[in-house]
């Protein structure tokens, strides 16, 4: 059942004229028992909708004026682009919750490009578009706090910009990222984000002496893997609690100990799959590259990060990515540790040179790349999907409308799917770039850029 947060933009004598961000312009039957404000809260629902109290966003502030829905909200403005996207973009007013807005009287037109302005705007439908600015706020002080937050700077054209030209991170900084350059040293205070990808697995690094004794403490059985672009592949040690001698209680040394309750490993750390963390590593050859600088030795590391370093001091850190941890059924299980899938739902720009060769098949090594997670493999099941429905989808428009044909074949597409983590992720991390840790498995919906209009959607 259809149920999202949205206002209300006009009453009539039998309708109400309603608003939900991801639902759009909605209409439905007045009852004259309960007849509703413009400018006021309300729960659209599939057939019908519901009053309700005031949201509690930040500067955005719908209110009733002489019969008319307003809203005091803050806008983005585009600051210098690449020439394709200037004639586009220009004279754009933008919100994350109600879109474009007309601006007629270019009260906008002194405002610098590219910075978050507060305005009040008015419902006055037209052609797209469902609100028109009337009158700028001024700020006493300095700008808002709320002007930073990734909501109002992740515009239109930013995202077109990103999805035309921006280049995967560790192409344009590749000194900087772990994930190709594997045989960085890291010191204690350089820190991380990452994502727990898998909550139990045998540590590669574990051995033990011929009498069975460990042959170091630092070496467990068991390990949770992190991964970052920053650092690529990093073990994060599960650890039994030890006494300690004359101690009355069990502990967890420090240096290991995460924060929340994802130190005991096995039950607790299943909770940490798909959950994002800062951390920084504990990586022994920066003793030794330290050790070398004072005797005047050229250190050169023998071991890779994702051989040698741990992270430690671990906190969590806020969500990156909508997930879900679905338990495995017994046919799908690859050992006795692999038994929940972690299911990712990532979205992305179509590149067709990403996933289609010169022949128009699917490429053998299609994919994407995504901020935090890095290179994500398609198959060709989905790789065909994804062809075949962009490419009906265009041809549909050619046949019946030249026109939305010509504007279509300009626009980006965006690929939103389902991502899992590849059972051979630690081979691929060891070959990264040239191969990703993450593949599709299914994809979810295929739509526009700008407006959201889907042209596919899993059943």
């Amino acid at each position: 059942m259809t149920e999202k947060r949205g206002i209300v933009l006009a009453v009539d004598d039998t309708t109400v004229t309603l608003y939900a961000i991801g639902l759009g312009v909605q209409l439905r039957d007045l009852f004259e028992e309960e007849i509703p404000e413009p400018g006021s809260f309300c729960t659209v629902l599939d057939d019908d909708y519901i009053t309700c109290p005031p949201s509690t966003i930040s500067h955005f502030k719908p209110f009733n004026k002489d019969g008319v829905c307003h809203i005091q909200l803050l806008v983005s403005t585009p600051s210098s682009l690449p020439e394709p996207m200037k004639e586009k973009f220009k004279g754009a007013v933008w919100s994350p919750f109600v879109q474009y807005l007309n601006d007629p009287n270019g009260i906008l037109d002194g405002v610098m490009g590219g910075d978050v302005t507060e305005v009040i705007a008015k419902y006055a439908p037209f052609e797209n578009k469902l609100f028109e600015v009337v009158s700028l706020v001024e700020w006493k002080d300095e700008p808002l706090e709320e002007t930073r937050l990734s909501v109002y700077q992740n515009t239109p054209w930013l995202m077109e910009w990103r999805a035309r030209e921006m280049k995967p991170c560790h192409e344009v900084l590749p000194d900087t990222y772990g994930c190709v350059k594997q045989w960085r040293v890291y010191n204690h205070e350089q820190q991380g984000v990452g994502i727990c990808i898998v909550y139990k697995a045998p540590n590669p690094a574990y051995f033990k002496l011929d009498r069975g004794q460990k042959a170091s403490s630092g070496s467990e059985q068991f390990v949770s893997w992190l991964w970052s672009p920053i650092f690529g592949l990093v073990r994060w040690l599960i650890r039994p609690e030890v006494k300690r001698a004359g101690a009355d209680s069990y502990h967890d040394c420090d240096q290991f100990k995460a924060t929340e309750n994802y130190e005991d490993g096995d039950g607790k750390r299943l909770q940490a799959l798909g959950k994002w963390f800062i951390y920084r590593l504990n990586d022994p050859r920066w003793r030794d590259q330290k050790k070398g600088k004072q005797t005047g030795q050229e250190y050169n590391p023998t071991r890779t990060t994702m051989a040698v370093a741990t992270a430690t001091d671990i906190k969590s850190a806020s969500c990156e990515k909508p997930f879900r941890v679905v338990p495995k059924e017994q046919r799908q299980k690859n050992g006795p540790f692999d038994t929940h899938e972690l299911q990712m739902e990532v979205s992305f720009p179509f590149k067709r040179e990403d996933i289609e060769d010169d022949q128009g098949k699917v490429r053998q090594d299609a994919h994407f790349y995504d901020l935090q997670l890095g290179k994500v493999e398609i198959y060709p099941i989905q790789g065909e999907l994804i062809l075949k429905n962009i490419d009906e989808h265009l041809k549909e428009l050619h046949e019946k409308n030249i026109d939305e044909y010509e504007k279509a074949k300009d626009e980006v597409f965006i690929v939103v799917a389902t991502v899992i983590v590849s059972k051979n992720f630690y081979e691929n991390a060891r070959s990264y770039p040239k191969n990703g840790l993450f593949l599709v498995k299914w994809v979810d919906e295929i739509k526009y850029l700008h407006g959201g209009r889907s042209i596919y959607q899993k059943e």
